[in-house]
């Protein structure tokens, strides 16, 4: 088993992917808010997986691909397989979903609500992955430390979106969902990676342990 460091994170290419996905989610999340917390996440996370990484592979991923410096390597990644993602946000999406509606009953401060959301359901994720891959995969094991990047990403990504929304540039409530949802994700996940790529790589790296 080796242990592998993130050292870098190609900016542009999982700015542009997280950036489709929040902007799908956001206005599939808006179609589908008066559904229940236990069927949102499925209704939310099945067409928005689907439709951005058929959007990603087949328009970015020659052009734009997602870079990862590993050490002295780079890893790219040139396509996203979509059953397994649909799969995983789909279950990533409903935890998060029911993790915010108690969130709301505490705090109205969104960065706080995207932040400890996020964080609780993605390290709850990493666990169970770590503790039920048994040589499955070729990532053994992931640092539950990715779980306060996604965390970040999401509570930049909630407060920009509501500002926005607050703001209301736009006439049409489902285009305002839609292109707010890009600018938040691609200028959140732009300052996080950013951040990580500066400052923070050097103080929690990003770790995985492979076969």
């Amino acid at each position: 088993m080796m242990k592998i460091e993130l050292s870098k994170i190609n900016l542009i290419g999982i700015s542009l992917l997280v950036a489709i996905f929040e902007a799908f989610g956001w206005l599939f999340l808006h179609i589908f808010q008066s559904v229940n917390n236990l069927f949102l996440g499925i209704l939310v996370g099945l067409p928005t997986t689907i439709i951005s990484l058929f959007i990603y592979n087949r328009l970015f991923s020659n052009n734009i691909k997602i870079k990862f410096n590993i050490g002295n390597k780079i890893q790219t990644i040139n396509k996203i397989n979509i059953i397994y993602f649909t799969i995983i946000n789909i279950i990533f999406l409903s935890l998060l979903f029911f993790i915010f509606s108690i969130l709301q009953t505490i705090t109205e401060n969104y960065f706080l609500q995207g932040f400890i959301g996020t964080f609780l359901v993605v390290f709850l994720l990493v666990i169970i992955y770590n503790i039920l891959n048994k040589n499955r995969f070729f990532i053994k094991k992931i640092n539950p430390s990715i779980s306060l990047f996604f965390g970040l990403t999401e509570a930049l990504i909630l407060t920009i979106q509501f500002n926005l929304l607050s703001a209301s540039f736009l006439n049409n409530i489902y285009l305002e969902y839609f292109v707010y949802g890009f600018i938040s994700g691609f200028v959140s996940t732009l300052i996080v990676i950013l951040m990580y790529n500066s400052i923070l790589n050097k103080i929690i790296k990003i770790t995985f342990e492979v076969r």
